[in-house]
């Protein structure tokens, strides 16, 4: 779903400045696409998707009120058909991998991010995400 002012994200991450950061990165990235929400815990976070109007979500797996890949089971279950793009403080490859397996676009690791990089894995899960809808929007008309 594309909004007239561009992609909705959801960032569900509990360190402030965190949060400013991927705040910059967006704003720096010369596009006006951009509307972030930003919620501090797994529940805030859960109450926003409840309101739907969602394309991204950029999860920390540590939050106050959940940790772990159960972090990402909670909020893909509620959002199955919203890319999530995972934002980690742990360089953990086999969490990364299990994410990925079940369903994560992306695992990028919080100490290594940076504007390129986030923007390039907020756009390709999109687009991932949008192909198979509409191969399946195809297939039954």
């Amino acid at each position: 779903m594309t909004h007239r002012d561009g992609h909705r994200v959801l960032l569900v991450e509990d360190r402030p400045e965190q949060a400013r950061l991927v705040q910059a990165y967006l704003d720096a990235s010369g596009q006006s696409s951009f509307t972030l929400v930003h919620a501090a815990t797994l529940s805030a976070g859960l109450t926003c998707l409840d309101g739907g109007d969602v394309d991204i979500i950029l999860l920390d797996l540590m939050l106050p009120d959940s940790e772990g890949l159960e972090t990402f089971r909670v909020v893909h279950a509620r959002a199955s058909g919203v890319p999530i793009v995972i934002l980690s403080g742990i360089d953990d490859e086999e969490m990364a991998v299990l994410a990925v397996r079940e369903g994560a676009q992306d695992y990028l690791t919080k100490g290594e991010l940076d504007r390129q990089a986030l923007l390039h894995a907020i756009h390709f899960a999109i687009e991932r995400k949008r192909k198979p809808a509409e191969v399946t929007e195809r297939h039954n008309a």
